[in-house]
């Protein structure tokens, strides 16, 4: 079998297995979810992202090839008259490969471990009308967790929850996307959660992803009954 044909019929089988991927996640998301399904529809449009980012940013290296290999062609037809028919111009390709890849490699970290990095960013904060009471005084804000995102991964959200503690905030804010579509996500988690400690409270908001709107209801009533 030729390289070329070879490559013709991986791609034809990643093609295959991309579009099954998209219509089982499609499929996942104009049914009620449940816990299992907010997982691994999440890890399917993950697995679609590597694969199609990638290919987005190399089809705009082939575009420019494409583009300046046709602007020689036709200037060399009707005004150059060169004896070189084409340019050598697949160190563009190579560039687009190099780069694809590389993001490719990114995109598939992000989904495997990057979720477990957890950052802290420290900022102070002051202003002259800031009461005095306030002086010294730690928030945390917490925010994003999309808690269906470690169905099985506990242990990860007991190393955020460490993580928190150990920053002694006298107030915890928690601001928004606590779960990826329904409140069902948060259970087993309660004992995890409760280890937060912040004498002067803790506080939370809803964001767009707490609402339930990515899930397709019965009706309206259920969507308000569902807790």
């Amino acid at each position: 079998m030729h390289l070329l044909q070879f490559f013709n019929l991986f791609y034809a089988i990643e093609v295959t297995f991309i579009a099954i991927m998209l219509l089982l996640v499609m499929g996942s998301f104009s049914k009620l979810f449940n816990v299992k399904r907010t997982y691994y529809s999440s890890q399917g449009i993950g697995i679609v992202m590597a694969d199609m980012l990638p290919k987005l940013l190399f089809t705009v290296f082939v575009i420019l090839f494409c583009l300046i290999q046709g602007g020689y062609v036709l200037l060399n037809k009707f005004l150059i008259h060169g004896t070189r028919l084409r340019l050598n111009l697949d160190f563009i390709l190579v560039i687009g490969s190099i780069l694809s890849f590389t993001l490719f490699i990114i995109v598939l970290r992000g989904i495997m471990v990057g979720r477990f990095d957890f950052k802290v960013i420290e900022e102070s904060i002051h202003f002259d009308a800031l009461p005095k009471e306030f002086n010294k005084l730690k928030v945390v804000q917490v925010s994003d967790i999309h808690i269906g995102s470690f169905f099985k991964h506990k242990d990860q959200i007991a190393k955020a929850v460490e993580i928190v503690n150990s920053l002694k905030p006298d107030i915890i804010v928690f601001t928004g996307d606590m779960v990826n579509h329904i409140a069902d996500e948060t259970n087993g988690f309660e004992s995890i959660f409760q280890k937060l400690q912040a004498p002067l409270g803790k506080f939370a908001i809803l964001g767009n992803h707490d609402y339930g709107d990515y899930v397709k209801w019965e009706s309206k009533e259920e969507k308000q009954k569902k807790p």
